[in-house]
C-alpha cells in the first residue's frame, strides 16, 4: 500500500480541497496522512467564513517527521496559504517525490487570500516538484507573465517548456481554450510528450474540479497508466461528473456531488488494471 503525505486546506462544510483529495486517494487504497495547511468553515467561494491558521502545528509536525526520517511514496501539496508553510515544506522535502497543484487563482486574477509574493514563493516549490498541475492563469503567474486568453497551441507549448525549465519533469496545464477547442495540455521534455486532451466544454463551473483533476490524474499515473491515457481518462471522468451534476441541478456553491459516480468509475479502473 502506498503511503502519501497530503498538504492542503481543510474545509469543514462544502466539498473542496483535502476532502476530495482524501476520497480519491483512499479509493485507490492509498494510506493518507493529512496535514491541514489551514482550517476553513467553508471554501473561499463563500462570502462569510471562519478560519484557523495551522502554521505552527504544520511546522512542528513536519519537523517531527523529519527527525524520524519519515518517508512517503509521494507528497501532494495544494494550497499552502502562506510563505512560511512553503519554507517548512521546502526544508522537509529532502528529495521525496512531490506532486504540486499550485493553487493561486483563475480567470485572470489571484484568489482573495493569494498575493504575487506568495506566487513567487510557490515557484520555488515548483522547481522541486516531479509534476505540477496549474490552470492557465497559474501557469502564467508562476512565470510572472501577463495572463493571456487568446492563445495558440504553439503558445501553450512554449509556456509549458518554460515551466519545465523551472525544474518539474511533467507539466499539465488545465483550463486551456484554443479557438473553439477546450481541454488540458500535457508536456514532458524528458519523455518527449506534448499532448492536448480536448473536451466538449460544459457551461458549468463548480468548486473542487481542480482538486479532483489533479488527484485523479496523479493516482492513475501512480498506477502505471500512461500519461496520455491518464489524462484522457481524468478529463472524461470529470466531464461525466459535471454533466451529471448539471442534469440534477446540484447547487454549485457547495461543490460537486461526485461520491457515488466517481467511486464506481474508480472501481472499474481498478478492475481493468487487475
Amino acid at each position: 500500500m502506498k503511503k502519501i503525505l497530503l498538504l492542503n486546506d481543510l474545509c469543514i462544510s462544502s466539498k473542496a480541497a483535502s476532502s476530495i483529495n482524501v476520497f480519491i486517494f483512499n479509493h485507490f487504497n492509498y494510506e493518507v496522512d493529512l496535514l491541514p495547511t489551514y482550517l476553513y468553515s467553508n471554501h473561499l467561494g463563500f462570502k462569510d467564513i471562519v478560519s484557523l491558521d495551522t502554521a505552527s502545528f504544520l511546522k512542528d509536525t513536519l519537523n517531527l517527521f523529519k527527525q524520524r526520517k519519515q518517508k512517503y511514496d509521494f507528497i501532494y501539496a495544494g494550497l499552502l496559504v502562506n510563505e512560511a508553510n512553503i519554507n517548512v515544506l521546502l526544508d522537509y522535502l529532502d528529495n521525496q517525490k512531490l506532486y504540486l497543484d499550485p493553487i493561486l487563482g483563475d480567470n485572470g486574477s489571484f484568489y482573495k487570500t493569494i498575493t504575487k509574493e506568495y506566487a513567487i514563493k510557490v515557484r520555488e516549490l515548483a522547481k522541486k516538484a516531479y509534476l505540477i498541475t496549474p490552470n492557465l492563469f497559474e501557469a502564467y503567474a508562476l512565470l510572472d507573465k501577463q495572463y493571456e486568453t487568446n492563445i495558440s497551441i504553439d503558445k501553450i507549448f512554449k509556456l509549458a517548456q518554460e515551466l519545465v525549465n523551472l525544474g518539474p519533469k511533467i507539466v499539465v496545464i488545465t483550463s486551456v481554450k484554443v479557438g473553439l477547442e477546450y481541454g488540458v495540455y500535457l508536456y514532458s521534455k524528458e519523455l518527449n510528450i506534448s499532448y492536448f486532451s480536448k473536451i466538449t466544454m460544459v457551461d458549468y463551473f463548480p468548486h473542487g474540479t481542480g482538486d479532483m483533476f489533479s488527484t485523479l490524474f496523479i493516482s492513475l499515473i501512480e498506477e502505471n497508466v500512461s500519461l496520455t491515457k491518464s489524462l484522457d481518462m481524468t478529463v472524461n471522468i470529470i466531464k461525466d461528473i459535471i454533466i451529471n451534476n448539471k442534469e440534477n441541478n446540484i447547487d454549485l456553491l457547495y461543490g460537486l456531488s461526485y461520491e457515488k459516480l466517481l467511486a464506481k468509475k474508480i472501481d472499474l479502473i481498478k478492475v481493468a488494471l487487475g
